[in-house]
């Protein structure tokens, strides 16, 4: 599907998808845009981990997080 605008950027994407989730995720499937990519994952088969610090984040990247206090990076530890 193709609309005739600017393509939003990942976050405001991320943010239309938590404001529809109710009804374009009727299993709960808990889909976001992980941080520094630009697609959907679900976070039941492994596409992100989320960091109440962080949001919704890759698993490759999780634990190598450069913010102080991140709880998956102190977590993996």
């Amino acid at each position: 599907m193709s609309a005739d605008a600017k393509a939003l950027t990942p976050k405001q994407a991320a943010m239309v998808i938590r404001i529809f989730e109710q009804w374009l995720d009727p299993a709960d499937l808990r889909l976001d845009v992980p941080k520094g990519y630009d697609h959907l994952e679900s976070s039941y088969d492994g596409g992100y981990v989320w960091c109440e610090k962080c949001g919704a984040v890759s698993p490759d990247e999780a634990y190598s997080c450069k913010k102080r206090g991140c709880p998956i990076r102190d977590e993996a530890k």
